[in-house]
């Protein structure tokens, strides 16, 4: 399966159950690929933020630059320049910044460097309108926190029921992680669990776990996975009732990082071209 935007694609992996067959055999029932409708403000403003986060970053790098050539220091004090900053450049960027900070203020360390703390100070003074050498530490890990805490949600599916009844969730359909791709609740009442946090109650006519299956989906760049409570499980078994998850998962992202798609998202996305996004089977 795969999220494509304005031309990208993002590979992701599905779940292997039941209910992600049933689904998908009812996602995809006219065509492999379906094109998704939401509203696109949470993603704009998302980007606005991001572009500001960018600049901030650059703007500190090509200062550094500056004074490293105006001051003859080593290249390793040059950091490269992105035309944007995904997840592979910030980590590089804050691996050089670390190692540097590292040589330069660790004293009590086999790999400080005097000679790097004297051109480290050096830098630092002349960043200062920027709020020094440190911010940059700080603007790699705010960008890296926007990736992390992108959220898209009521993203519908056009079909032409929209809702499902018909096919019964077990607790092996859900899960105790909020993953990439899931199906919102929309049963009037609440989730197993979720009631149990609020109330301590395993049983209750309250309790529904996604009987009407919405034509609807979330994308969740930030993996989210609840501590599971030893109480609930225990009253479960105590009260003879199955343990049902409070999430139902379509897909996962196939990279080691979830935020991932935080970045893909905010790459691909332009506030100067429609936005189209796709769900590929």
């Amino acid at each position: 399966m795969h999220i494509n935007l304005n031309n990208a694609s993002f590979s992701l992996a599905e779940y292997n159950t039941d209910f992600v067959q049933f689904w998908k055999d009812w996602a995809f029932v006219t065509d492999d690929c379906i094109q998704l409708d939401f509203d696109t403000n949470k993603i704009s403003a998302a980007h606005t933020a991001y572009v500001a986060a960018y600049n901030r970053l650059m703007a500190l790098l090509t200062e550094n630059n500056k004074l490293v050539h105006e001051h003859g220091l080593e290249d390793n004090f040059i950091f490269v320049l992105s035309d944007f900053a995904d997840i592979d450049f910030l980590a590089a960027t804050h691996e050089q910044w670390a190692h540097i900070t590292k040589q330069a203020c660790e004293k009590h360390t086999s790999i400080y460097d005097a000679a790097v703390e004297r051109d480290y100070q050096l830098l630092d003074q002349g960043l200062q309108h920027l709020r020094g050498y440190e911010e940059i530490n700080a603007a790699v890990h705010c960008i890296e926190f926007m990736f992390k805490f992108v959220f898209i949600h009521n993203i519908t599916i056009p079909q032409p029921a929209p809702n499902r009844s018909d096919y019964t969730i077990i607790p092996n359909d859900t899960s105790f992680i909020k993953d990439t791709v899931g199906v919102p609740y929309y049963d009037i009442g609440r989730p197993q669990y979720e009631k149990f946090l609020v109330s301590g109650a395993v049983k209750h006519s309250e309790i529904s776990n996604y009987l009407a299956i919405a034509n609807r989906i979330e994308l969740t760049s930030c993996r989210i996975q609840d501590v599971i409570d030893d109480n609930f499980i225990k009253q479960c078994a105590d009260e003879n009732v199955e343990v049902f998850g409070p999430y139902l998962n379509v897909a996962s992202t196939q990279h080691r990082n979830p935020s991932m798609l935080g970045c893909f998202l905010l790459q691909h996305y332009s506030p100067d071209t429609p936005m189209v996004l796709w769900l590929q089977r």
